[in-house]
C-alpha cells in the first residue's frame, strides 16, 4: 500500500465513525472522493471552471491561478446543493497532469472575479462574527448564556459562543432580506425574541412547560413574539474542530518532511517522492474543504428553522400583524418555506432558490394527480400546519409542499406579490370575503384556470429556476 493511503485512510475511518450518525457520508464515499477518478459531470453547470486530469484519472475543477516550470497552483471549486461554494488551494506538480481543459481568458477573468468575491464574502462575514458584541446573561438553569441585541431581534441562548455568533450573524441577513423584500409598515409593541436551546432534549422540556405538544423543531408565539429552537450543532462543531486541528498537524509535518528531502538532496529531491508529499497534502487539504462543506450542510437545518420561524416573526411584528388579519396561513408558511431555503454566498443572500425535495415531491403529486388541491390549500387552518402527531406528518407534509409550489409560483412567476393588488386582496379578506372568492379576484381567473396553469409551471419548474419549453415531456 502507498504511504498515501496509509496516510489518509486511517483518516477516512476515523472519520467516517465521527461523522457517521450525521448520515452524510460513508467510508466508501469519502474513498470514492479521495482515491477514485472525479467526473467532470459533478461540476457546476452555471460556472465554467478550468479542468484538470490527473495521472491518477482523478478530475479537477477550478481556477487555474499560475503556471510554473515545476507545476500549476490551482483554486479546487467544490459546490454542492445547500452549502456555500468551497474553494480549495491546491498545487499539481507538472509531472502529474496528463491534460487540461483550459477556459478562455474572458471566461477565466469571469471565475476568477466569482472567487474573489467568495474570498471577500467569506473574510466580511468572518469579520462579522469575530466583531459582534455579546452580553452575558443567567439562563433559567442559572448556566452562563449569551444574548445579542440587533436592529430587528433579540437573541438568547446557551449554546457555544460561536454558534451563538454565527446564528447571530446568519439571522441579522435574514431580517434585513425581509425588510428590503416586505419594508416595515409598524413597529412591534415588543422586540422579537429568539431563543436558542443548546439541546434537543432542554428545548422539549421548555415546549412541555408551556403546555405545548408539537413535533415542529421550532415554535413562533406570536403572543409573546418569541421563536423559541433548538441547536445540535455542538458536538458536530467539536469534531469539525478536532478534525481540522489534527489536519493542520499533518500538513505542518508534511512541510517539515518536504524541508528535510530538500536539503538532504541539495534541493533537487526525487520527483517520485516529491509527488508523494503533494498528492498526502492534497488528499488533506480535500478533506478540510469537505469537512468545512458537510459542517454547512449539517447546520442548514438549524438556520432553516430558524429563518422559518423569523419569517413568520417579522411579518406578524413589522407589516401584517395577525391581531389585524395578518397573511392567509398557506402563504405565511409557503413564503417562510421559500425564505428559508436562502444560501449566503460570496457575501450575497439568495432568496429564490429551487428547494429540490419540495419541486420533486410536488410534481409527483401532480403527475399521480394526488395533488392538494387549489381549494384545499387556501382553505388550510394553523393548526394543520403543526405537527402534533407522528401520524400527521405525512398529510402536512404534503400541505407544506403545496403552500411553498403555490407561493414560490405567485412571487417569482406571477410576481404576485407586490403592489396594490395584493393590499386589495388582503383587505378584502378582513372585510370577510370568502377566501376563494377574495382569491379569483386577486388573481383575475376562475380558480380552475389559474390551478391548471400553476400545475403547468411547477411539471416544467427546473431546480436551476429556470423553466422547461418543450411541452411533450
Amino acid at each position: 500500500m502507498s504511504s498515501l493511503k496509509r496516510l489518509v485512510i486511517p483518516l477516512i475511518v476515523a472519520q467516517a465513525r465521527l461523522l457517521g450518525d450525521w448520515r452524510e457520508f460513508s467510508i466508501v464515499g469519502l474513498l470514492a472522493l479521495l482515491l477514485l477518478p472525479a467526473s467532470a459531470a459533478a461540476f457546476p453547470e452555471d460556472w465554467k471552471l478550468d479542468v484538470v486530469h490527473h495521472r491518477n484519472g482523478n478530475t479537477f475543477g477550478g481556477l487555474i491561478v499560475q503556471e510554473t516550470k515545476e507545476g500549476m497552483a490551482f483554486k479546487l471549486v467544490l459546490r454542492k446543493p445547500g452549502a456555500r461554494t468551497v474553494v480549495v488551494d491546491l498545487f499539481f506538480g507538472k509531472e502529474e497532469i496528463a491534460r487540461v481543459e483550459r477556459l478562455t481568458e474572458a471566461e477565466r477573468r469571469e471565475l476568477a472575479e466569482r472567487v474573489a468575491a467568495l474570498d471577500r464574502g467569506g473574510e466580511k462575514e468572518r469579520q462579522r462574527i469575530k466583531d459582534l458584541k455579546l452580553e452575558e446573561i443567567r439562563w433559567p438553569t442559572n448556566e452562563a448564556a449569551r444574548q445579542f441585541r440587533g436592529k430587528f431581534f433579540v437573541l438568547e441562548s446557551n449554546a457555544r459562543e460561536d454558534i451563538v455568533r454565527q446564528a447571530a450573524v446568519r439571522l441579522e441577513d435574514m431580517f434585513l432580506a425581509y425588510s428590503d423584500r416586505f419594508g416595515a409598515r409598524r413597529e412591534p409593541a415588543r422586540p422579537i425574541t429568539i431563543v436558542l436551546c443548546r439541546s434537543l432534549t432542554e428545548y422539549q422540556q421548555r415546549l412541555s412547560g408551556a403546555g405545548l405538544n408539537i413535533l415542529n423543531p421550532a415554535y413562533y408565539d406570536p403572543q409573546k413574539n418569541l421563536i423559541l429552537a433548538a441547536s445540535d450543532m455542538e458536538q458536530r462543531a467539536e469534531e469539525y474542530e478536532r478534525l481540522r486541528h489534527k489536519h493542520d498537524g499533518l500538513l505542518a509535518e508534511l512541510d517539515a518532511q518536504e524541508k528535510k528531502l530538500r536539503r538532504h538532496f541539495n534541493g533537487q529531491p526525487p520527483r517520485a517522492m516529491i509527488d508523494q508529499l503533494w498528492q498526502t497534502r492534497r488528499a488533506i487539504q480535500m478533506l478540510n474543504a469537505e469537512n468545512q462543506s458537510t459542517l454547512e450542510r449539517l447546520g442548514r437545518p438549524l438556520f432553516t428553522i430558524l429563518a422559518h420561524e423569523a419569517f413568520h416573526a417579522y411579518v406578524d411584528s413589522f407589516v401584517y400583524p395577525a391581531s389585524e388579519g395578518g397573511l392567509p396561513h398557506w402563504l405565511n408558511e409557503g413564503l417562510a418555506q421559500v425564505y428559508e431555503s436562502a444560501v449566503v454566498d460570496g457575501g450575497q443572500l439568495n432568496v429564490g432558490r429551487v428547494d429540490l425535495k419540495r419541486l420533486v415531491a410536488m410534481q409527483d403529486a401532480i403527475r399521480q394527480k394526488q395533488a392538494l388541491a387549489l381549494s384545499d390549500i387556501i382553505a388550510a387552518e394553523p393548526r394543520q400546519f403543526q405537527l402534533v402527531h407522528a401520524r400527521e406528518a405525512q398529510a402536512a407534509d404534503q400541505l407544506f409542499v403545496a403552500s411553498w409550489a403555490l407561493a414560490y409560483y405567485l412571487a417569482f412567476h406571477r410576481k404576485a406579490l407586490a403592489g396594490a393588488e395584493l393590499e386589495t386582496w388582503l383587505a378584502s379578506l378582513k372585510r370577510g370575503t370568502p377566501p376563494l372568492e377574495a382569491f379569483r379576484v386577486w388573481v383575475g381567473q376562475p380558480l380552475n384556470e389559474f390551478e391548471a396553469e400553476f400545475h403547468r409551471y411547477v411539471m416544467h419548474l427546473r431546480p436551476d429556476g429556470t423553466l422547461r419549453t418543450d411541452e411533450g415531456r
